[in-house]
């Protein structure tokens, strides 16, 4: 039979191990890289939905746990990347600007090819700083953005977000007293830029997948790409009007209301004559910029003329529930109008429409007009 001092001698030798194995990352734990892994999950879909707060806690909460489990560094550096990015989307400059380097000396510590993650790293620390304003600061980064990027071949595979890169890399140049440089780089940049009108759907492309992100600072970079390149290449017009509606789209989150307006208004202006989409996309859109802005009867107009032009489509029928969404907020329009029978009439509408169609689909997101007003105002083209 084992002595108590002997037993409890043999314990403590046990547990010595165990945290010696813990400390030096010798054991990894299943339940915190799974619960990692989870909160990732969580963060994603947050940020999908517009809840940068929730996201960002979410991503912190992934990266507590990726260190908790002792997960690979690259593995850890990746939720420390994504924390780092909400952040600084929120404003949380130190926070960000902290997180990035130590993703950076994370990469450092792993085996492998790191480039994926490192590019965009170096990219988004790059931007922070050049938004925080400190130019000269973010000349460094921006040099070893650009290396990691051509290692990766962006500029001939994402010809566009490597232009919106270079194009802040001429401000903080410029801003830095570097004008020779950011004029050489502004040639590289114009060179990429001048691409055959077919190449117009790459935009389509690249503008799109950062709207659907989120980043849609980098979203209003390409589209004005997009519409420089259109209007200086003698592009038709009906090319042109989907550009112009997406770039017053864009503007119109980041808060630039009044250029937003302009660019739809384009749109609107070549759809009217029958060219290409249907311009009541354009209507909704200039109706909802104004609706979300309180200019109600500025909202008005456009909601009645984009309600006629949608029951002409007979759209109660094929988009019955982008539909409702329109006639929901026309009506709550009116009735901040104190129109209220005009509103009674509209509600009547949408009750049919519910009763004939009880199972709704819309096929459409709706533009979040204002909602990152800080992202827009950092730099204007």
């Amino acid at each position: 039979m084992i002595s108590f001092n002997r037993f409890m001698k043999l314990a403590t030798h046990v547990l010595g191990l165990a945290l010696l194995f813990c400390l030096t990352g010798c054991i990894n734990n299943p339940v915190n890289l799974y619960t990692a892994e989870k909160y990732y999950t969580l963060a994603r879909a947050a940020e999908q939905s517009g809840d940068l707060e929730r996201s960002a806690m979410f991503y912190s909460r992934a990266y507590g746990n990726a260190l908790l489990g002792h997960a690979p560094s690259k593995d850890t550096a990746y939720a420390l990347y994504e924390f780092s990015r909400l952040s600084g989307r929120l404003g949380r400059f130190d926070a960000a600007d902290k997180g990035f380097t130590e993703v950076i000396a994370l990469l450092d510590k792993s085996t492998g090819d790191t480039r994926a993650l490192r590019a965009p790293t170096f990219t988004e620390h790059a931007r922070l700083v050049l938004d925080k304003g400190l130019y000269a600061q973010s000349l460094p980064l921006f040099a070893k953005s650009l290396t990691a990027q051509d290692s990766l071949s962006t500029a001939e595979k994402y010809p566009f977000e490597y232009v919106a890169l270079l194009d802040d890399y001429i401000i903080s140049l410029e801003q830095s007293g570097h004008s020779d440089e950011a004029a050489t780089v502004a040639i590289r940049a114009e060179i990429i830029r001048q691409q055959p009108t077919q190449f117009i759907n790459r935009y389509f492309t690249a503008g799109q997948a950062a709207q659907k992100r989120g980043d849609w600072s980098v979203a209003r970079k390409i589209w004005l790409a997009a519409v420089k390149n259109a209007e200086s290449s003698a592009a038709p017009s009906e090319a042109i009007a989907p550009l112009y509606y997406e770039y017053g789209r864009t503007l119109g989150v980041l808060g630039a209301f009044d250029e937003a307006q302009a660019y739809l208004e384009k749109a609107l202006a070549i759809e009217r004559t029958g060219s290409g989409r249907p311009f009541v996309m354009d209507l909704n859109e200039l109706a909802r910029l104004n609706y979300d802005q309180g200019k109600f009867s500025a909202a008005r107009i456009y909601f009645a003329e984009a309600v006629v032009a949608l029951e002409a489509r007979q759209a109660e029928t094929h988009v019955s529930a982008d539909y409702i969404e329109i006639l929901t907020e026309y009506a709550d329009c009116l009735r901040k109008l104190n129109r209220i029978d005009e509103a009674k009439t509209t509600e009547a509408r949408i009750g049919v429409t519910r009763a004939s169609h009880p199972k709704l689909d819309s096929i459409t997101e709706r533009t979040p007009y204002g909602k990152f007003p800080a992202l827009g105002a950092i730099q204007k083209p």
